[in-house]
């Protein structure tokens, strides 16, 4: 069977992330460029700033878990999930 064909260069959230990196939660510094979801590799509390700069917390309790949320800031106040568990897709 073929592999199915994907624009490597598509920005839609159907289409697999390309890149990834640990994000460290901090309260003032944006993900540049902004995430197209975290994966979360802990069971916490994930807080952060989505697109549009409105401020919500996510409970996670199975992992891992994908927020489906462009995320632009991941804050420190509030994030339970332990460090080196929060992985920025973009």
């Amino acid at each position: 069977m073929a592999a199915p064909k994907v624009n490597p260069f598509s920005t839609s959230a159907s289409v697999p992330a390309r890149r990834h990196a640990v994000v460290v939660p901090h309260d003032t510094n944006d993900l540049d460029p902004m995430a197209r979801s975290l994966l979360i590799l802990a069971v916490g509390d994930v807080a952060f700033h989505d697109s549009e700069g409105n401020t919500a917390t996510y409970p996670i309790i199975n992992v891992p878990f994908v927020v489906p949320v462009l995320a632009k800031r991941v804050l420190a106040t509030d994030t339970t999930v332990a460090a080196g568990n929060i992985i920025a897709l973009w």
